[in-house]
């Protein structure tokens, strides 16, 4: 995947990052040890968690960036 940009190359491997968590996630439930908290995720540009707070009442234009978000609020709300 080519990103045009640092903010979307960013959001890319940020959402590539999540999905590695929820899968790692599950199979570490699966061999039976329970996740009691929530797995942080440290990104430093204010930009992408910006983007995050106001891709969900706006319409973004970039249709990646659209794809990668919702792969990566998807991932979240199935667990």
């Amino acid at each position: 995947m080519v990103a045009l940009s640092t903010t979307e190359a960013k959001l890319l491997a940020l959402a590539s990052c999540c999905r590695d968590i929820v899968w790692a996630r599950k199979f570490v439930l699966g061999l039976g040890f329970v996740q009691l908290k929530p797995t942080d995720v440290y990104e430093d540009n204010t930009v992408v968690a910006l983007f995050l707070l106001i891709a969900c009442t706006f319409v973004v234009a970039v249709s990646t960036l659209l794809c990668e978000y919702a792969i990566f609020r998807n991932s979240f709300s199935k667990d």
